[in-house]
């Protein structure tokens, strides 16, 4: 099942400009589902909204319009997982505490005939500041 980890550490700031502030990440089972393209959302509601995306564009290497690409890699839990670095947007920066994560992705199915199915999830996050998660 397609989610984000409940817990997601930002980056250290300043962060550059255009550089990424967060990076989404959660489990994936490749025997179930191949992610083909995905495009991500965090954010943070306040007196000012705060948020950080991105989207990939085609391509085998899964790349971003920044030049980032998305990551697919054993835990050292052994779980495979996903890994997007996400940029903000807007002027005001994400902050450790509450957060919403949404995701929008087209999956190949494996179990399904390799059906192409566009799954989406979101749930609340918690943001941590850097170095704290360990």
């Amino acid at each position: 099942m397609l989610r984000f980890d409940d817990v997601l550490e930002l980056k250290n700031v300043p962060v550059e400009e255009g550089e990424a502030v967060i990076d989404a990440m959660g489990p994936l089972d490749p025997s179930e589902e191949v992610m083909i393209e995905l495009c991500a959302w965090v954010f943070q509601r306040g007196e000012h909204d705060a948020a950080a995306t991105e989207m990939t564009t085609g391509g085998e290497h899964h790349e971003t319009a920044h030049g980032g690409h998305i990551e697919f890699f054993e835990g050292a839990d052994g779980q495979n997982r996903w890994k997007l670095p996400l940029r903000q947007v807007g002027d005001k920066p994400l902050e450790p505490g509450d957060a919403f994560g949404v995701a929008v992705a087209m999956m190949r199915m494996p179990n399904e005939g390799d059906q192409q199915r566009v799954v989406w999830w979101g749930h609340p996050l918690t943001l941590t500041a850097p170095g704290s998660t360990g």
